[in-house]
């Protein structure tokens, strides 16, 4: 089961709140990143420094609760070089270009743009590893078909709440078992414009300054 809240407002602060509520029997089990199948996939992760290391997307990505104080929570997703950090924004551009269509309306909408991503290598001559591969279509599908850097915590089966209250400031979780806790995300004013607006068309409601409240 699942529930959204959103707030929407018009000053110098924007607010959004994600509700989750989630059988508990469906919490997720820690793993050993050792018995991971695709290490070169899984995310550089320092077991040494978190309490407890937990996939959400496996091999992608994962969550980590620092053992800092107070506590934090680490969203970590497999880390792609320079080259491949500007391919994925030269895919990501051309696809928001050549792309009208809602995702939501497709059966397999990461084999779809599996497909459009090799087309574009093709066209333009560019050979990348599986390996590179893998990892773009990660970022591609986390960004169109999901809900971009929100989409690893919403994948969070041990996470009940997610508030955000305005650009630059950490997004924070309440977790079923560390309480709240801050997170290693924050967004630019333009990016939580979109992840809000992004959240409210999925939830098929409305969000405006003249109605700022939302529930879904």
């Amino acid at each position: 089961m699942f529930r959204v809240r959103f707030t929407l407002l018009h000053n110098e602060n924007q607010h959004f709140t994600v509700k989750t509520m989630k059988s508990k029997s469906t919490a997720s089990m820690s793993t050993d990143l050792e018995d991971i199948i695709e290490p070169a996939l899984t995310p550089e992760i320092n077991g040494e420094k978190y309490l407890e290391v937990y996939p959400v997307n496996e091999p992608y990505a994962y969550i980590g609760i620092k053992a800092s104080q107070p506590y934090t929570y680490q969203v970590c997703e497999v880390s792609l070089n320079s080259g491949e950090q500007e391919l994925l924004k030269e895919i990501r551009a051309w696809l928001y270009e050549v792309i009208n269509l809602d995702f939501a309306s497709l059966n397999k909408p990461e084999d779809f743009l599996r497909k459009k991503i090799q087309e574009i290598l093709r066209e333009f001559g560019i050979r990348l590893s599986p390996l590179s591969l893998e990892k773009i279509m990660y970022y591609v599908a986390r960004d169109l078909v999901g809900y971009g850097k929100l989409d690893p915590i919403l994948r969070d089966k041990r996470v009940e709440d997610i508030s955000a209250d305005g650009a630059g400031i950490p997004v924070f979780v309440y977790h079923h078992k560390y309480g709240s806790l801050e997170t290693n995300i924050t967004y630019s004013q333009e990016e939580l414009d979109s992840i809000i607006y992004k959240l409210a068309q999925r939830s098929g409601r409305h969000i405006s300054i003249a109605k700022p409240l939302l529930d879904a």
